[in-house]
């Protein structure tokens, strides 16, 4: 933890010095904010149908369903009998 203060102080922000440092997009009305909104909805609600899911999240229906898509894909989330679960 020291050596991270003294790095702090040495340094404005080091990372921005590295080849790989990127700035992360706008997190409102992203697909991380819309992946989130479904992860806390099947955390909250357990098993949820797309309709319900449509209702509970106030995005567009398509792009719900392409993320509900990536994270069956990803091995998140579960789709069994017109249900999402976790």
């Amino acid at each position: 933890m020291d050596y991270g203060v003294k790095l702090k102080k040495e340094h404005k922000n080091p990372s921005r010095k590295s080849k790989h440092h990127a700035v992360q997009s706008k997190f409102e009305g992203s697909e991380r904010q819309i992946r989130g909104m479904i992860l806390r909805a099947l955390t909250e609600y357990g098993k949820v149908s797309l309709q319900e899911l449509t209702n509970l999240i106030p995005r567009e229906p398509r792009r719900i369903e392409n993320n509900l898509l990536d994270l069956i894909k990803e091995q998140f989330i579960k789709f069994e009998c017109d249900y999402y679960y976790l």
